[in-house]
């Protein structure tokens, strides 16, 4: 009887297994299908898929973006903090003192960006005037003198 119950429960396992693999692979089928369709429809051509973005798309395809990038770093210190049993649990507390510097470290650079940032959007009719791409003789040609160095920017920091 005792044997019978562990082979049941090794069949049980065994399917469990073959399930989430199957749903795996199906996930990642889908994932390339959905990529290989997007690819196909665009011919490649990134200015296709940026052409029509509002800004709300643009802030929502960021902010998922950083939530992805949290969710890794979180799983990778998981599994990195899990895998410290035993004798390596000694290791635990400088992990944990590194994850808290590289909080810190983040929160600074966010801040030291959002100046730089805020000081060439207040500067930047300034820039626009000094910059050298041509004389601005009427509000117009400020205006769009602007508008080049804002569009230069702005591709500046996509590609950088």
């Amino acid at each position: 009887m005792r044997a019978e119950s562990i082979v049941g429960v090794q069949f049980c396992k065994r399917l469990e297994r073959v399930a989430w693999l199957s749903i795996l692979f199906s996930g990642i089928i889908l994932l390339v299908g959905v990529l290989l369709a997007h690819v196909l429809r665009t011919h490649g051509d990134m200015a296709a898929v940026t052409a029509g973005k509002t800004s709300a798309s643009a802030v929502l395809d960021i902010g998922v973006l950083v939530f992805r990038e949290g969710l890794e770093c979180i799983l990778v210190l998981a599994a990195l903090t899990a895998s410290l049993k035993g004798t390596q649990r000694k290791y635990q507390s400088p992990v944990s003192v590194g994850v808290g510097i590289a909080f810190v470290a983040t929160l600074l650079t966010w801040c030291i960006a959002v100046r730089i940032l805020d000081d060439i959007g207040k500067n930047l009719s300034a820039l626009a005037r000094s910059s050298g791409i041509g004389a601005a003789r009427d509000s117009r040609s400020a205006r769009r003198n602007e508008l080049v160095l804002s569009q230069a920017l702005l591709d500046w920091l996509d590609f950088a």
